[in-house]
């Protein structure tokens, strides 16, 4: 009955409940509103909180990086080991160990043992003589003591890996313990010659941790004593890379290295390298307010702060169950208000407003379900009966250009295989004029078919029937080839190119005739709207999850009252005109088109007279496949 109403007795309807929607509203906004100020407050603690114990744990690892760092830079052990390397003199390996134990380690206790490594990986001197010659793969010496980056390091660099427990000598299974390391650097050549690793006990990380724990809770802002320093479910911890709990927990009995934290902050930390403050499921399953700051670039570490939703929301429980018991009949009115605003008049009004926003943007066939009988559907059948009649009209349209582009070619291509016989066989006894009148026809004939070329481009793109298939490719590549194609005009105009690869982003799933399209329109315009003595930047770098490709040119730019039409059909701003009358219109059309159907982004960024960047992303596995019948560009 509901659907058959007019519209003006629905909003009549609607508005017969007014105050008591009202009474309701203002209820639940009043709830709402202490909550978020609580959970504000208490997200504002914890972030302090994490921060002040981030300040704790870096001063500590600071001290242990400094301390290897201060032995790396010793003479005697930069030239005992030296010699070592180049003799092996068993009796020079036990005297740099014996100095080392005695007038080093035995400052630190908490350095278990010292290790000596040399570049393929040796152990060749350490404080454990049962240490002394074995070697690892350089796998595990990476994922132990950060081997590679230290070899490959300058000097004073200092490297912190994760927290392992190793079945070796001087090692215990029960005893985890971190590494710090650092490359050591001949007096002689300045070159790397090997690496120090401190086995680290992680008891004294866990004591730092405990120690200072309670102090920085002490050392926090009163809203923070106030909102955590009681807190049963207050905890605080430290994850790895590998997400394995690095500190005991309040909830699980021996966690360290044994309790998993796969929870949204650590993959941030580590993917990102983002810190996060807000509401999430710890490694319990349980919800908390928590907030984390990644510690340490090398070892991705993952400090966090949290304590169970549940806890902090508990005062909030009083006004809740007042608020309900007074609303409960003006809850009821509000869902009936929420109910015929947005199933009778809302909602139809958004998907109505989407489909008109997506028609402008070229999905011209849209349907949209009729749910009443009243103006709004009244409406909605008018627009499904237009938009079916425009799509079989676009559609109409886009094969008669297919159809008269195809028939266009054959001759047009005629033409320019008689213009070149005329050229060819018989040009001598021609006439200058004869041969000026053949070069233009010539020249009109060879614009003729890149038009009928890009309008059957266009036809396919909107009757979607080409295809996508993406294999392996070098971007960098396909980037060299298309600008060796304008190497003529680039070198006419003495436009500077600027590249900035990164290498590591230059290869990806892309398909290499779509790609080049791409390339080709972009850099075409670039060279073309960039005058003399210009420059065009190219960039391709990796940026997050997507691979970044960038075309930047010091050219005319592009007017901003003309930014909304520039990826439009058949536009050429005025300005370029004026410069170069020559252009289809059809190339950044074409391009946007390409990008968007294969699961890419395109923008710009434009000012007069300064000059345009370009800017294409993809996801970084490539383009989407598309089954099809035609291929672009044939």
């Amino acid at each position: 009955m509901i659907k058959d109403l007019k519209l003006s007795n629905k909003l009549i309807l609607v508005f017969l409940l007014p105050m008591v929607v009202l009474i309701a509203i203002g209820g639940y906004f009043s709830y709402s509103i202490s909550k978020k100020r609580l959970e504000e407050q208490v997200l504002a603690s914890l972030g302090l909180l994490v921060r002040t114990k981030k300040d704790y744990l870096e001063t500590f690892l600071d001290f242990n990086k400094g301390r290897v760092a201060d032995w790396s830079s010793d003479g005697y052990i930069r030239d005992s080991f030296e010699k070592i390397t180049e003799d092996k003199d068993d009796a020079k390996i036990k005297e740099l160990s014996t100095y080392i134990k005695t007038k080093k380690q035995v400052l630190d206790p908490e350095i278990k043992i010292t290790d000596i490594i040399d570049m393929e990986g040796v152990i060749v001197v350490s404080t454990i003589s049962e240490r002394v010659g074995m070697k690892e793969t350089i796998d595990d010496l990476n994922k132990e003591y950060n081997f590679t980056k230290a070899k490959n390091a300058l000097f004073g660099g200092v490297f912190v890996s994760s927290i392992v427990t190793e079945d070796e000598p001087g090692h215990s299974m029960n005893t985890p313990m971190w590494h710090v390391s650092t490359p050591v650097v001949s007096l002689k050549t300045d070159m790397v010659i090997g690496v120090i690793v401190n086995h680290i006990s992680n008891d004294k990380l866990i004591e730092v941790f405990k120690k200072n724990q309670q102090s920085a809770i002490d050392s926090g802002a009163s809203e923070a004593s106030s909102l955590l320093g009681q807190g049963s479910t207050l905890e605080i911890y430290l994850v790895d890379s590998r997400k394995l709990m690095l500190t005991p927990s309040l909830f699980v009995k021996n966690a360290i290295l044994n309790q998993t934290v796969d929870t949204e902050p650590v993959r941030k930390c580590y993917e990102a390298g983002e810190s996060m403050n807000g509401v999430y499921d710890d490694y319990r399953g349980i919800s908390v307010f928590g907030a984390s700051a990644c510690v340490d670039d090398d070892s991705h570490w993952t400090l966090l702060t949290e304590i169970d939703k549940s806890e902090t929301t508990r005062e909030l429980n009083d006004i809740k169950i007042i608020i309900m018991g007074l609303s409960i009949g003006t809850l009821l009115g509000s869902l009936i208000l929420v109910y015929f605003l947005d199933k009778i008049i809302v909602f139809p009004i958004k998907e109505l407003s989407g489909s008109i926003k997506k028609m402008t943007k070229g999905q011209l066939l849209q349907r949209l379900e009729v749910s009443s009988a009243d103006e709004v559907g009244d409406l909605i059948e008018s627009f499904n009966e237009m938009s079916g009649r425009i799509e079989e009209e676009d559609r109409a349209k886009s094969e008669f250009v297919s159809l008269a582009s195809h028939q266009l070619l054959t001759p047009l291509t005629t033409i320019r295989w008689l213009v070149e016989v005329l050229q060819g066989a018989g040009g001598d006894d021609l006439t200058d004029q004869q041969k000026k009148n053949l070069r233009d026809i010539g020249r009109i004939d060879y614009g003729m078919i890149d038009l009928v070329r890009a309008l059957l481009d266009v036809s396919r793109i909107e009757l979607g029937t080409f295809f996508i298939e993406p294999e392996q490719v070098s971007l960098d590549d396909l980037v060299e080839s298309v600008l060796e194609e304008l190497v003529p005009k680039i070198k006419e105009k003495k436009i500077e190119i600027i590249k900035k690869y990164e290498k590591a982003a230059t290869n990806i799933n892309m398909d290499p005739k779509l790609t080049r399209i791409i390339f080709q329109n972009i850099l075409t315009n670039a060279v073309k709207y960039t005058p003399n003595e210009g420059k065009i930047v190219i960039g391709i770098s990796r940026e997050d999850s997507k691979i970044l490709i960038s075309f930047a040119d010091t050219g005319y730019g592009i007017p901003k009252e003309f930014h909304p039409k520039v990826f439009s059909k058949f536009f050429r701003g005025d300005n370029i005109k004026e410069k170069n009358p020559e252009g289809t219109g059809l190339g950044l059309y074409m391009v946007r088109s390409i990008v968007e159907h294969s699961g890419g982004k395109i923008w710009f960024e434009s000012e007069e007279n300064k000059g345009t960047t370009f800017y294409v992303s993809f996801p970084l596995e490539g383009m989407i496949k598309k089954e099809g019948t035609k291929q672009l560009g044939a």
